[in-house]
């Protein structure tokens, strides 16, 4: 007969036999290492959940708040030449500020998970998906 081998915390195959008392501790240890890995790897997934949607949210009030930073704090003509490219500024810095952190993402997470950049300037109609 042989022995039933169940699946182990973390994936690992473990056989079912009799343990004493040290090798029973040994594996407790192991199955809370594993709960812990779990968990951990559940608050980065939640952490980056709340990111992106962070992200989303004040990447939706740029242009908003790019106008309300030029005209009305500032206090500078919506027609001018320095108006607009202050606003231009305040609303392009953030994204241009992106690119070094998704280059660094790109290769830190190089197998795991795919970061891709598109030119729109090349190709526009990526722009429009």
């Amino acid at each position: 007969m042989e022995p039933i081998k169940p699946t182990g915390c973390c994936g690992a195959e473990a056989e079912l036999h009799q343990v004493t008392g040290e090798e029973k501790h040994s594996e407790q240890n192991k199955h809370n290492e594993c709960n812990e890995q779990k968990e951990q790897k559940m608050k980065r997934v939640a952490w980056c959940i709340f990111g992106i949607a962070l992200w989303f949210v004040l990447y939706k009030q740029l242009l908003p708040f790019s106008h309300w930073f030029a005209y009305s704090l500032l206090g500078l003509a919506p027609g001018s030449h320095f108006g607009e490219a202050v606003q231009f500024f305040v609303y392009d810095s953030p994204k241009v500020m992106m690119l070094p952190i998704l280059k660094k993402l790109t290769s830190e997470y190089e197998g795991r998970a795919a970061v891709i950049f598109i030119d729109v300037w090349k190709d526009p109609s990526q722009g429009k998906k």
